[in-house]
């Protein structure tokens, strides 16, 4: 027990205040009321040696003046951060609904005036205005249209016209500027031509270039040009027809520099065409064609297919490329042509000496040729009283050549037939059934003296028949073949050797000497019949004894090597029907001095020579052969009886 009595109470409520302050649950407000109840009058002060001396109270004081001060800060940010948000909404609302008369692209307009639709090949005007809504000066502006294809110059429409560019200048503010652009639109009816419009321009202040789009749209009314197509909507499988294309200008202004093109199908095999194709039988130059002119382009060929296969011919008309006169350059119109194609009730084909190929077939003058005709049933029911028919003719055919089997050969009218009177198997011909019947004929040789050019033998076969149908009535049915056989033109080397006459003057012995030089000159014609013939040349060599002098009448054409003594003479073309002056010649001179070893003999002055030369109506190689020129003087007109041995 303290013995100051009050000194034991005064130190345990210091303590109850000191747990207080330090601990976490405590509660400020109690222990203040706590602190105020056992005060009794009393001050109670504690030590805390250097520090000053505080009372709860003041402790108290302390601690709210320190929660008030956090708060305080805490407001303040938090005001702040709502007064800048408040003020940044307000900003982008004001650029967003008030700012855009700063300068923005929504307030740039391109306005056009102008028909959304025209006619094909007639010229359009638009007038194109920019609008500047904004409240500064749009510098530099420039407009820049971007035609679509098939668009050509209003004052060449030989010339497309992809894009244009102009320069407008500077628009004020609430001002606008306007440029009028013509062009000529071309395409097919219905259809649309977007122009992509677009104005470019700068700010003051900015080196950026901004710009403004625009998309605007017309419709041809009507194509300037049209394509009508007249042909089978079906045919046979290897069955020969004709397509007609009638181009027909429907412009009011002349169409100038016009072609016509056609994209064959898979499987068209191309025969002829009227008129005859510019380039590679399938693009015509119509030329220009003023308003209302038609022009007609017909095409023959053959179709190979399946049974219901679909061909798709397409037909495109423009303006010739500037740049390619092969293709074109702008497109007036495009469309197409759909034909089907059937398997033949009965199929034929004629094969040339085993060659059974739907082309022409090259034959040669004098050499005889084989033709089978071949037929099949295919349908399902029988053929009855079938006849096989060829019709042969031609400049080059010898008719008396013409041998056939079984059939007849009416010369008169230059028909072959054969039917179930002559061959008993075309009475009755089954389903699926086949069968062949031949003959053969000879190609007579042209001569240059009937003037004849690219001659041929025409065969044109048909097969008819007929047929019970669904409703029990007889029905015809045909197949038909054409093929021709062109004849080969025929070259002919004529080698001479001459001493007396001739372009050069010839020394020495004749007979030749042992020992003694003598001179000779060569001489080489080629002649020519019916078809042109082009890379023409003449080879043979010079025996180890023959000295070549390089003297010629053409040095250009005729080369001489040493190293094996070959000769090559390159001819070049040959016209066709070339003979007498018109003939290719040249001459050269050679040299011989005999061994003693010779002596007797009679040796050879060039080896054999050979003619060659692609004939152009055939394709074929052409070739002609002669044997070797000795000294035997038996075309010089002065010697042609001397002796020809080597004397000694």
């Amino acid at each position: 027990m303290n013995p100051n009595g009050n000194s034991g109470l005064k130190d345990s409520r210091i303590e109850e205040l000191k747990k207080g302050l330090y601990s976490r649950t405590a509660s400020v407000s109690g222990m203040i009321r706590r602190a105020r109840l056992s005060r009794d009058g009393e001050q109670v002060q504690v030590d805390w040696g250097s520090q000053d001396n505080l009372g709860v109270k003041d402790e108290v004081v302390l601690l709210k003046d320190m929660s008030s001060k956090k708060t305080s800060i805490v407001g303040k940010i938090f005001w702040s951060s709502f007064v800048f948000f408040v003020l940044a909404i307000g900003t982008a609302v004001f650029i967003f609904y008030g700012g855009n008369n700063l300068i923005s692209a929504n307030n740039v307009d391109i306005l056009v005036d102008g028909p959304i639709s025209v006619a094909g090949g007639e010229p359009l005007t638009l007038d194109i205005s920019v609008v500047n809504k904004n409240d500064v000066k749009l510098e530099l502006v420039d407009l820049v249209v971007e035609y679509p294809k098939g668009t050509a110059s209003a004052d060449d429409t030989t010339k497309e016209l992809n894009r244009f560019r102009e320069l407008i200048g500077d628009i004020e503010s609430q001002k606008d500027g306007h440029k009028n652009v013509t062009a000529v639109f071309f395409g097919e009816a219905n259809e649309k031509k977007d122009l992509k419009i677009t104005a470019e321009y700068r700010v003051q202040g900015s080196n950026a270039t901004f710009y403004k789009e625009k998309i605007y749209s017309i419709f041809i009314s009507s194509a300037p040009i049209s394509i009508t197509t007249s042909s089978f909507k079906e045919v046979n499988a290897g069955q020969e027809f004709t397509m007609a294309f009638t181009v027909t200008s429907n412009s009011s202004k002349l169409l100038k520099n016009i072609v016509f093109q056609v994209e064959y199908p898979f499987g068209f095999n191309f025969k002829k065409a009227v008129p005859v194709a510019s380039f590679d039988n399938m693009l015509w130059k119509i030329g220009d064609l003023a308003p209302g002119v038609k022009r007609v382009i017909s095409v023959t060929g053959t179709i190979d297919g399946q049974n219901d296969d679909e061909r798709v011919f397409r037909l495109n008309v423009g303006v010739q490329s500037t740049k390619d006169n092969k293709k074109i350059g702008i497109a007036l119109l495009s469309t197409q042509q759909s034909i089907m194609v059937k398997k033949p009730f009965i199929t034929s084909s004629l094969a040339l000496d085993g060659n059974i190929s739907n082309g022409d077939y090259a034959g040669e003058a004098g050499r005889s040729i084989r033709a089978d005709v071949t037929w099949t049933n295919n349908l399902p029911t029988n053929i009855i009283d079938a006849e096989i028919f060829v019709k042969i003719n031609g400049t080059a055919l010898d008719k008396s050549s013409v041998l056939v089997d079984q059939g007849f050969y009416d010369s008169a009218n230059g028909v072959i037939r054969w039917d179930k009177s002559n061959t008993s198997e075309l009475g009755l011909l089954n389903p699926g059934g086949s069968g062949s019947v031949s003959f053969s004929f000879t190609p007579t040789s042209q001569n240059t003296s009937s003037g004849q050019k690219n001659p041929g033998v025409t065969l044109e076969v048909s097969v008819r028949g007929k047929r019970v149908s669904e409703n029990q009535v007889p029905e015809q049915i045909i197949s038909s073949v054409l093929r021709t056989v062109r004849v080969a033109s025929r070259i002919r080397l004529l080698p001479r050797l001459i001493y007396s006459i001739g372009p050069f003057v010839n020394t020495g012995p004749i007979p030749p000497k042992a020992e003694k030089e003598t001179k000779y000159t060569v001489v080489w014609t080629v002649t020519n019949t019916t078809n042109a013939i082009s890379n023409a040349q003449v080879r043979a060599s010079l025996p180890s004894y023959i000295k070549w002098l390089g003297v010629t009448t053409d040095n250009s054409k005729i080369s001489y090597n040493p190293v094996g003594g070959e000769l090559v003479w390159d001819i070049g073309s040959i016209a066709a029907n070339t003979d007498g002056n018109a003939s290719k010649e040249i001459a050269f001179q050679v040299a011989f001095i005999p061994s003693v070893s010779q002596v007797g003999s009679v040796p050879i002055v060039v080896n054999e020579a050979v003619l060659s030369g692609e004939d152009d109506f055939t394709g074929l190689t052409l070739r002609d052969s002669r044997s070797s020129l000795n000294i035997r003087l038996s075309t010089d007109p002065n010697f042609s009886n001397i002796e020809d041995k080597v004397a000694p």
